[in-house]
C-alpha cells in the first residue's frame, strides 16, 4: 500500500516530507523554502522515452532540491501539486510551473 510522502500542516505553514527508505521525516517551515518548481522530464520505460512530471522544492537547508516524480508517486501526485500551489500562494513562495498541458 502506497503512503503519502508529502503533507501540509493545518495552518498551511509547515510541510512534512516522509522518506520511507531512510525512515526519516523532514519538517520544513515556509521560511525555509526558496521556491517550488513543477517541471517535465523524460523517463525510460520499456526501450522508449516517456514524458513525465516532477516537483522540486528548493530550500535554504539543502544544496540539492527535494524531488517528487509522477512515476514514483502517481497516486498522490496531483494532490501534491494542488497542496503545494496553495501552500506557495498563502506563504508568498515563488512557484514556477513549466508543465505544458
Amino acid at each position: 500500500m502506497e503512503k503519502r510522502r508529502l503533507s501540509c500542516s493545518r495552518d498551511w505553514t509547515t510541510l512534512t516530507i516522509a522518506n520511507f527508505d531512510e525512515k526519516k521525516t523532514l519538517y520544513l517551515n515556509y521560511y525555509d523554502i526558496n521556491r517550488i518548481e513543477f517541471d517535465e522530464m523524460l523517463i525510460s520505460k520499456l526501450f522508449k522515452k516517456v514524458r513525465s512530471e516532477k516537483i522540486q522544492i528548493f530550500t535554504n537547508t539543502f544544496s540539492t532540491p527535494i524531488e517528487f516524480t509522477k512515476h514514483k508517486d502517481e497516486k498522490y501526485f496531483e494532490e501534491y501539486k494542488q497542496e503545494l500551489t496553495k501552500f506557495a500562494r498563502d506563504n508568498k513562495i515563488s512557484l514556477i510551473d513549466r508543465i505544458i498541458s
